[in-house]
């Protein structure tokens, strides 16, 4: 991890390398976390849109457990960050097990399990899904279309 300067702000550039070796710590906390088969614990993994998309197919492979295409109330949810915490706060507030590789300590709500703290205001560029382009128009807009059309019911 690196900080640099990009359009006039100060952010952190997570490198793919730390990113999969982050990943694989917190499947390693996941099957250590209860005696039993993940499977009798977890019915799978699901990611919420979009970073959590892919952390979650990573967990999915390492940890052999179906990827879902919608959240169980026995599902590992997965999110890249938990920066406000307004996302990741519908799965919590219904006692779903949640999973984030970066957590700010502002946030509404704390994930199950998180393997770094956010510091300050800084933008975290996750690199192995974002690229080293200025996509956070793209990103932005996709989650507020995202909020308001979220299905509630879940």
């Amino acid at each position: 991890m690196y900080l640099r300067w990009h359009n006039g702000k100060e952010e952190l550039v997570y490198e793919p390398e730390e990113t999969i070796e982050d990943i694989e710590f917190l499947a390693i906390k996941l099957k250590e976390l209860n005696s039993r088969p993940l499977l009798e614990s977890f019915d799978g993994v699901w990611g919420i849109p979009a970073g959590g998309t892919v952390f979650a197919v990573c967990l999915h492979y390492r940890l052999g457990l179906p990827l879902l295409l919608a959240p169980t109330m026995r599902s590992i949810v997965a999110e890249d960050i938990v920066n406000t915490g307004k996302t990741i706060s519908h799965y919590m507030e219904r006692g779903m097990f949640c999973v984030s590789l970066f957590y700010n300590p502002n946030s509404i709500c704390e994930p199950n399990m998180w393997r770094r703290k956010k510091e300050n205001n800084i933008w975290v560029r996750f690199s192995l899904w974002e690229g080293d382009v200025d996509n956070e128009k793209i990103s932005t807009n996709y989650k507020s279309t995202w909020e308001e059309t979220e299905d509630r019911s879940v």
